[in-house]
């Protein structure tokens, strides 16, 4: 597999605090990647820093072997890459239709946009069902289905999402990561940065850990999470 996505030495400040040492990490077509680590590792920023909305200091960034580290947020959306954030970020007084016709903002033909719709429904029927509810009375399942829905909106052929199965329960855990699984062999690459380190890396291709700002460990993911520092830090064997 290629690499869609590659950073190289990316490095990361907010004013004088340094939040990203010299990170370097590929995405493979096709591929899940998981990105885990604690809280504070720079997880987000690292995300946040791929589609633009922190500058990089030093580094490069390539998307389909494109530069895009110096492009605006809204270029990189439009050549490709898809954020889920964090939080989810619905508008809750719009139905779960309107917030997914949100995320085809950059689409103008309305034919395409009602077929996008289908096609995330077929993937999240539970949204279909709900289509004409208000996204801030859907259970927090729903929710972050209807957030990945919005951002597969935008037609991406990267989709990356920031701690999907934060504050959700077990079983919906276990739902979302096998939707993962499901979109992948739709043909989408993904990049899943999780705190939920069992199930990331068991869906996850590749893995990447993430401490206090630096890549420390990397690897096929059975690899990493059989990895001393991934049982000791975060399984806690």
């Amino acid at each position: 597999m290629t690499a869609l996505l590659k950073l190289t030495n990316i490095a990361v400040a907010y004013g004088d605090v340094p939040a990203l040492f010299d990170v370097s990490m590929e995405v493979k077509s096709g591929s899940i990647t998981s990105v885990i680590g604690s809280n504070g590792a720079g997880k987000s920023t690292l995300l946040r820093s791929i589609v633009g909305l922190n500058r990089i200091h030093h580094g490069s960034i390539f998307f389909q072997s494109t530069q895009i580290d110096r492009q605006k947020t809204e270029d990189i959306v439009k050549s490709g890459i898809s954020l889920v954030p964090e939080g989810r970020h619905l508008f809750p007084r719009l139905t779960v239709t309107q917030n997914l016709i949100i995320g085809s903002y950059y689409n103008k033909n309305k034919q395409s946009v009602l077929d996008e719709i289908e096609f995330v429904f077929q993937i999240f029927p539970r949204l279909k069902e709900r289509h004409r509810q208000l996204a801030g009375t859907l259970s927090g399942g729903e929710q972050q289905m209807a957030s990945i829905a919005r951002g597969l909106m935008a037609k991406p052929q990267l989709l990356i999402i920031d701690e999907m199965s934060l504050g959700l329960a077990p079983i919906i855990v276990e739902e979302l990561f096998d939707l993962m699984i499901k979109i992948r062999s739709m043909g989408l690459t993904i990049l899943l940065v999780e705190q939920d380190v069992t199930s990331a890396l068991s869906i996850a291709d590749y893995a990447y850990v993430m401490q206090t700002g630096r890549i420390v460990l990397e690897g096929a993911s059975s690899e990493v999470l059989n990895a001393n520092i991934v049982k000791t830090a975060y399984l806690g064997l």
